[in-house]
């Protein structure tokens, strides 16, 4: 079972004592991505996608929009045609660098939408909404008190491996370096 332990550490009955104060213990965080659905009238340059990538900075504001018809069924960007001109199936990306249940709901609608008005993104209209923890990890003061490694030294005990980025970053040279580290230490049985 794979689980977010920033939100549903609670959800694993059988933690220890040990495992517990790991993940409940006040030492552990997230950030928050929430992806927005939504049509919109074309405007007067169609793009596959656009990025404000600057903007992760900014708690909440957009950062990106990728335009699905035209990411999805691209051929030649002079060959769109009706595609980039009816209505347009879009995704927005938001950013927080605290966990989803200090994300201001109402507060990121606003700026959801003050966002799209400033890109000239008009009638817009709210297909669905993905709201979600990211890149769940420890907090500076965790990672002080070395429970990375404390992980490292409870893997594979209780038919247990800790993965993800509660144990490595996203770069994907630490997580190939940590995953054959694993192999390595944890003898994996069929039992």
């Amino acid at each position: 079972m794979a689980v977010d332990l920033s939100l549903y550490a609670g959800l694993v009955e059988d933690l220890s004592a040990e495992e517990k104060q790991l993940f409940q213990g006040g030492d552990y965080t997230a950030s928050a991505f929430l992806s927005t659905l939504y049509e919109s009238d074309a405007s007067p340059v169609e793009t596959a996608s656009v990025g404000w990538f600057g903007r992760m900075q900014e708690n909440g504001r957009v950062s990106a929009v990728r335009n699905s018809k035209l990411s999805y069924l691209f051929t030649n960007s002079t060959d769109w045609g009706d595609l980039a001109k009816g209505r347009q199936t879009n995704l927005a990306y938001q950013y927080y660098s605290h966990p989803l249940d200090k994300v201001n709901s109402t507060a990121s609608k606003a700026q959801l939408d003050a966002d799209l008005k400033l890109a000239g993104i008009k009638n817009v209209e709210v297909a669905t909404q993905l709201h979600t923890n990211y890149f769940p990890r420890f907090t500076p003061a965790g990672l002080k008190k070395g429970l990375l490694w404390k992980i490292w030294d409870i893997q594979g005990q209780r038919k247990t491996t800790w993965i993800g980025s509660s144990v490595s970053f996203e770069s994907v040279l630490d997580v190939v370096v940590y995953n054959n580290n694993l192999i390595q230490y944890v003898n994996v049985t069929t039992n």
